[in-house]
């Protein structure tokens, strides 16, 4: 066959997969790091603020631009955790830098309890209050709380008691204004996210329980209101159950409800008895993440689209909010963001050139030398497939039941997609449709395949070797018209399966009958075995070529937004 490969020309193939994979990783990792619009929150002297990155843009009570704060100046990073004002308004935020474990990511990735600790090792690091207008911060605990994971923020103003959420502890604190625990529950909270303390009852997103859970703080303690709480799945508004953004207001409560990867969440409003009342309308592939209200609207920021939405209290869609200079830095961001998108897309089809290339080359190489099976004569294909003296052996009963167990992969699959869209009332996403679609041929094609797979059978008459996939479908030689490789045997231009890693005919029955007919037989590679099938039969070569690349377009199309 080809060549050994010298240490050399591994090295080099090596360093170019490298070189074609390392602007991709790269690229990839500075599109991510691009900020994106993530919480809002009001002061208490009615100014929204609006943070994106490490800069905290400040709007007017008649939402007008005016000031940026640029959160690097209080050694802050505002890539973990939310923020929240104090009555006099000073500013609670965390400061430093996140320093990343293997464990604490391995336990974020497996969504494990975090089990690190919540307080820092000095001064400077974790959570500060700080004074906006001389930028002098103060540690806020002691030790400082230095949480290194999500959690959610909120000030009751008239006591300046802290309310924080611990998503990744499953814990839900209160702090007096020093710093100090107050107190602390873990009992039935999984994930929680934002909280809002309103009118004497502390409400919060209770993401994984899939509730919004109220409590009320009395002698210093938390109890749940079992009343009040509910569970925010049960609606026929949304198929999406877990609640983490939320929004009271005096006659509802709004609640962003998300898919289980934290993704294309959607508002369901709320009446305070817990009765869904109505589904906000949002543009196509929103990411809303957090909510804010003025004196006559509500805000909605949009995570992937880097867009805020303004809504009536009514629940009407007003349009977007684009004042001030947020926007134009919105604009800077996404272009460097369209950027690192096309340079990753553009690797991404050099490496897939350059492999399918190297498979080309492989292919040639493997092939060099080699010519397809003679073509039968006339007495080698002139048999009876009735004759009493012919003796088949049969794939094994397992293999046939394979065929009744795959006929229902396709019929499944589409009865799948029409019940998903019968669900949620025919809005269907067009990047689940696209994923779902493209497993249609490819399941498809798998049942034509163990289909031929349980009907082939291998015949012996005499020296002459017959082999027949489905009814009228036969094939019959001797000699060196017979060739086979590791896992396939072929007569003429017909090739059938003899084994995988389970066997699929009767092994003694090959021993017996087939094997001595292989002495006189050609032995090909696995490569050629598999080029002589494809030029044995095209049309479903290509087929299955364009629902491997239907699929794979699919998936990394709806993952790099190129649908």
């Amino acid at each position: 066959m080809g060549k050994e490969l010298s240490p050399l020309a591994i090295v080099l193939i090596l360093a170019l997969f490298g070189l074609l994979g390392t602007p991709i990783y790269l690229n990839y990792n500075a599109s991510i790091e691009l900020p994106h619009l993530t919480h809002m929150h009001q002061a208490p002297n009615g100014h929204l603020f609006i943070l994106l990155g490490d800069e905290l843009y400040e709007y007017d009570q008649g939402l007008n631009h005016y000031r940026i704060i640029d959160l690097n100046t209080l050694g802050a990073h505002s890539r973990i955790g939310d923020f929240a004002f104090f009555s006099n308004g000073d500013l609670l935020i965390r400061q430093g830098v996140n320093n990343s474990t293997l464990v604490s990511n391995t336990q974020r990735y497996a969504r494990m309890k975090n089990t690190t600790p919540d307080t820092a090792n000095n001064n400077d690091q974790g959570l500060m209050r700080c004074q906006l207008d001389n930028h002098a911060c103060s540690p806020f605990g002691n030790p400082p709380l230095n949480l290194n994971d999500t959690f959610h923020l909120n000030i009751d103003w008239d006591t300046d008691r802290v309310f924080l959420t611990d998503s990744s502890r499953h814990a839900l604190k209160v702090y007096t204004t020093d710093g100090t625990l107050l107190t602390k529950t873990d009992t039935q909270l999984k994930f929680p996210n934002q909280l809002l303390f309103n009118d004497d009852r502390l409400y919060v997103a209770n993401t994984n329980r899939h509730e919004l859970s109220v409590y009320t703080l009395t002698d210093g303690h938390l109890t749940k209101d079992t009343e009040r709480s509910f569970k925010t799945d049960k609606t026929a508004f949304t198929s999406n159950n877990f609640p983490a953004s939320l929004l009271v207001t005096e006659e509802e409560i709004w609640v962003i409800n998300y898919t289980p990867s934290m993704a294309n969440g959607e508002v369901i409003r709320f009446s305070h008895e817990g009765d869904p009342i109505d589904k906000l309308e949002t543009p196509q592939d929103a990411d809303l993440f957090s909510m804010a209200s003025t004196d006559n609207q509500v805000l909605i920021s949009d995570y992937h689209n880097s867009k805020i939405y303004r809504y009536s209290l009514q629940g009407e869609l007003l349009g977007e909010f684009k004042n001030g200079p947020l926007f134009q830095r919105i604009a800077e961001y996404q272009q460097a963001r369209d950027s690192h998108y096309f340079w990753m897309k553009f690797f991404i089809g050099l490496f897939v050139v350059a492999l399918l290339g190297g498979m080309v080359i492989g292919l040639r190489q493997s092939l060099a030398g080699y010519s397809p099976p003679p073509k039968p004569s006339l007495a080698e294909q002139d048999f009876d497939p009735h004759s009493p003296d012919i003796v088949w052996i049969e794939v094994l009963p397992k293999i046939k039941r394979m065929k009744s167990i795959s006929i229902g992969m396709p019929i499944f699959l589409i009865l799948g997609i029409g019940f998903v869209i019968f669900q949620i009332n025919a809005e269907v996403p067009l990047k689940l449709v696209l994923m779902l679609a493209s497993l249609i041929p490819v399941l498809t094609l798998s049942f034509i395949m163990f289909h031929k797979l349980s009907t082939q059978k291998i015949g012996i008459n005499n020296d002459q070797l017959i082999l027949s996939v489905g009814k009228d479908k036969y094939s019959a030689g001797c000699g060196k018209s017979i060739y086979y490789s590791a896992n396939f045997i072929g007569v003429n231009n017909l090739t059938i399966m003899l084994r995988t890693n389970q066997p699929i005919f009767a092994e003694n029955q090959l021993v017996e009958h087939l094997y001595p007919l292989l002495k006189q037989a050609t032995s090909i590679s696995t490569e050629q075995m598999m080029w002589t099938r494809f030029r044995s039969n095209p049309r479903m070569t290509l087929l299955w070529i364009a629902s491997l690349t239907f699929m794979l377009a699919a998936m990394f199309g709806t993952e790099f937004g190129w649908f």
